[in-house]
């Protein structure tokens, strides 16, 4: 799961269910405002869960009770990935837990705080930062999720809870099967003066499909939007989900889609562009917010944590966490390659002509 609660990446054998077991073997502390010199006492915590994670190797080479590591209350904040591995686990039914502190709520993040904020059009009240070096594809501020710029504009869905929003769609005029290209009203895309940094995001039957766009050629009332490869190729060289007519549309429709990512889209409340070439963020206020004081973050790293065994002979076992809250996990795979998503959000990633594995030019 990517996003504002983001990403546990295991490979893990862990029971959840009620056990009975003996007093615990240690007990660590981590708090924000620790140091990895104290011995992790309650008196005198560490500061980061990975000196907790050294701790923890140690001493669990032979186990007795359980290992617990508390997470006392406050914000901490990861640049790396924390890697735990088979030598991270339990043994002899005793787990190593990480768990919140009681009564508390730490939080783990792999976002940064995007700062220094200055009126960039002042007429149409948007805002940038400069400097920012990543790249992201979220941004949240003052712990709302903001949109990237996007055509249409989002639509306000109270069903998602207090300021949740949707998105809305336009349709394709037609499906080039032949030139791998969509082809739409020239009017959607009129006023975007760098259309190689916009995808696509087109909804194929019951899949979402997310192309980075190379170019377009318009030709009178009509734009011929072309993709970048690999995801262009990829796309029109599967057999599913179907290209063309939207999914069991009667009479036949052409499938939905919107566009996303440009200053030029940026024209709606709550939304934002990152400009990765001069690493300039753009963004326009909601209502209420003040970007002198608003606390934006954006993801830097994909996954906080990582558990994952050697192989299936070396499996990290009898772990646990309990009552942390992870959030801001980024997730780049579409900016790099865009996204084919098939069913039940399976991700299509070999898709292409094989030699060497036989006949794949009839793909199904």
């Amino acid at each position: 799961m990517h996003g504002m609660f983001g990403s546990v990446a295991m490979g893990v054998l862990c029971l959840a269910g009620t056990l009975a077991f003996a007093a615990d073997q240690a007990t660590f502390y981590v708090a924000p405002g620790g140091s990895d010199t104290n011995d992790g006492s309650e008196a005198a915590p560490f500061k980061t869960i990975t000196q907790a994670q050294k701790a923890v190797r140690a001493i669990n080479g032979t186990m007795t009770g359980d290992i617990v590591v508390y997470l006392r209350e406050g914000t901490y904040s990861l640049t790396n990935t924390v890697n735990f591995t088979e030598a991270d686990g339990g043994k002899d039914g005793h787990y190593v837990r990480y768990k919140a502190y009681p009564g508390e709520n730490p939080l783990i993040t792999g976002g940064f705080p995007v700062t220094g904020w200055s009126i960039h059009d002042e007429k149409n009240n948007i805002w940038k930062a400069e400097g920012v070096e990543t790249n992201f594809r979220q941004l949240y501020v003052n712990g709302t999720k903001a949109s990237r710029a996007c055509f249409p504009n989002m639509v306000a869905a109270p069903e998602k809870g207090v300021g949740g929003m949707d998105h809305d769609f336009v349709r394709l005029t037609k499906v080039d099967s032949t030139g791998r290209a969509f082809d739409v009203s020239a009017d959607y895309i009129k006023n975007i003066k760098n259309i190689e940094n916009v995808e696509i995001h087109v909804m194929i039957a019951w899949a979402e499909s997310i192309l980075r766009l190379e170019k377009a050629e318009v030709n009178g009332g009509t734009a011929k939007l072309i993709p970048k490869d690999p995801e262009r190729t990829k796309l029109f060289h599967r057999a599913y989900p179907m290209l063309g007519t939207a999914f069991m549309s009667n009479p036949p429709k052409q499938q939905v889609f919107y566009l996303e990512n440009s200053y030029d889209l940026l024209d709606a409340e709550g939304e934002w562009f990152l400009d990765e070439k001069e690493h300039v963020l753009y963004y326009k206020p909601r209502k209420g917010e003040d970007m002198q004081s608003a606390n934006v973050v954006a993801p830097r790293i994909n996954t906080l944590f990582s558990v994952l065994g050697k192989d299936t002979k070396n499996k990290v076992g009898y772990m646990a966490f309990e009552g942390l809250t992870f959030a801001h996990s980024n997730y780049l795979r579409p900016s790099e390659e865009g996204f084919l998503d098939l069913q039940a959000a399976n991700f299509n990633i070999d898709v292409l002509p094989d030699p060497g594995r036989g006949n794949w030019e009839k793909l199904n």
